[in-house]
C-alpha cells in the first residue's frame, strides 16, 4: 500500500517517507516468514541509503530556502547540485536493489526467504521491488532531469549545499555502496544465519528493478509516454493511490471521530455524572455538616456565653448604681472603709517583712 501511494504523491520528502513505510513492511514480512536475521540486515542497509535519500532531499529543499517541496517545482538540478544528484542516485539504486549496492544483498536475502516460505509472498516481494524502483527514479528524473521548472518561481539558480551537508552524503553514499558485503560479519554479530545468494531470485529482483527504472525513464526521464496523457484513463487508480486507499479518510472519519464520540460520552457519564456528582454530593454534605456545627457551637455556646456576660454586666451595673445614693455621709463612710482596708493591708505587709 505504501509503495503504491508513493507512485502518485508529489511531495519530495513524503515519497521517501512512504518508501520507508514500504521497506518496514518488507522487514516485518521477513519476521513473519522466520528470517529475523535478514530483517535486521535489511534494517541496517536501509538505514544507510534511506538516510542518504532524506539528506539529498533536504539539500534540494534547503537550496530553495524551503519555498516548495513538490517534485514538479524543480527540474534539471543535476546541473547545479552534482553532489546532491550523485547522492540521490546512489541512494535510489541501493533502494531499488541494484547490484552491487547494499540494498541488493539485503533485499535478495529477504525475497529469497519469501519464496522459501510461500510462492505468493515471493511474488508480492518481487512486485514491490518493481514499484520501488519505479517511484524512486520517477522522483530522481523529475527533480534532477528535464526542464528547469523552478525558473517559474525563482530567478536565481540553486547552488550546491555547503560541506556540512555534502560530506555526510559522501559518507552515507560509501556505506550505501559497500554496506551489503559485510553480511557474514553482521550475522555473526546479531546471531543470525548467513545465507548464500539466491541466483535465480537475484536475477529476477535485479531484472524487475531495472524494469522499474526503465519505465520511470521512459515516462519521466525522456517523456516518450506523457504522464498527462495517461492521467484521464488512470484517474481513478491515481486517486486511489494518492488517497492511500482512503485509509486515512477512514481513520479520520470513523476511527478518530468515533473515538472522540466515545470520549465525549465517557466524559458525560464519567466526569459529569460520577465525578461531578461525587463532588457536588461532598460539597452539599460539607455545607450541612458546617451548618450543624454552627448551630451547636455558635448558637448554643457562643450566644449563651454572650448572653450570660450581658446579664452579668447588667446586674453588676445595677449593683454599682445602687451604691450611688447622692448622700455625702454615705460617700464619707465608704471612703473611711477604703482607708481602713488599705491601712490593714499595709500593716499586714510590714509584719510579714519584720517577721
Amino acid at each position: 500500500f505504501a509503495a503504491l501511494a508513493a507512485t502518485s504523491h508529489t511531495d519530495m520528502k513524503k515519497i521517501i517517507a512512504f518508501s520507508t513505510m514500504s521497506q518496514l513492511g518488507y522487514m516485518f514480512l521477513a519476521l513473519g516468514v522466520g528470517d529475523k536475521g535478514g530483517a535486521m540486515f535489511h534494517l541496517t542497509t536501509h538505514a544507510f541509503f534511506k538516510a542518504l535519500l532524506f539528506l539529498s532531499a533536504g539539500s534540494v529543499i534547503t537550496a530553495f530556502h524551503h519555498k516548495f517541496y513538490d517534485i514538479y517545482s524543480f527540474g534539471n538540478l543535476r546541473k547545479y547540485m552534482p553532489v546532491t544528484y550523485a547522492g540521490f542516485v546512489v541512494g535510489a539504486l541501493a533502494l531499488a536493489g541494484v547490484f552491487p549496492l547494499s540494498g541488493f544483498w539485503s533485499k535478495d536475502r529477504l525475497i529469497g526467504s519469501y519464496y522459501e516460505a510461500s510462492y505468493m509472498w515471493g511474488v508480492l516481494g518481487t512486485a514491490v521491488a518493481f514499484i520501488t524502483a519505479y517511484y524512486i527514479f520517477r522522483e530522481a528524473f523529475v527533480v534532477f532531469h528535464g526542464e528547469e521548472r523552478f525558473r517559474r518561481v525563482v530567478s536565481e539558480a540553486p547552488r550546491e549545499v555547503p560541506a556540512v551537508m555534502t560530506v555526510p552524503m559522501v559518507v552515507l553514499g560509501i556505506m550505501a555502496v559497500v554496506g551489503g558485503v559485510f553480511e557474514g560479519m553482521y550475522m555473526r554479530a546479531v546471531g543470525g544465519v548467513e545465507k548464500g545468494i539466491h541466483v535465480e531470485v537475484a536475477i529476477v529482483s535485479v531484472g524487475v528493478a531495472i524494469g522499474g527504472i526503465v519505465l520511470a525513464y521512459v515516462v519521466f526521464g525522456r517523456g516518450y509516454i506523457s504522464a498527462g496523457s495517461l492521467y484521464p484513463s488512470l484517474r481513478a487508480i491515481h486517486t486511489l493511490f494518492r488517497e492511500q486507499f482512503f485509509t486515512e479518510r477512514f481513520y479520520h472519519s470513523f476511527l478518530a471521530k468515533g473515538y472522540l464520540l466515545l470520549s465525549k460520552g465517557a466524559f458525560q457519564i464519567g466526569d459529569r455524572g460520577i465525578i461531578d456528582g461525587f463532588i457536588n454530593f461532598s460539597y452539599r454534605t460539607f455545607l450541612k455538616s458546617v451548618k450543624v456545627v454552627w448551630k451547636i457551637f455558635d448558637v448554643k455556646s457562643i450566644d449563651l456565653l454572650l448572653h450570660c456576660l450581658a446579664i452579668g454586666s447588667f446586674r453588676g451595673g445595677k449593683l454599682l448604681r445602687n451604691l450611688q445614693t447622692g448622700l455625702l455621709n454615705s460617700y464619707v463612710m465608704f471612703l473611711l472603709i477604703g482607708i481602713l482596708i488599705i491601712l490593714g493591708i499595709m500593716l499586714y505587709a510590714l509584719e510579714r517583712v519584720e517577721g
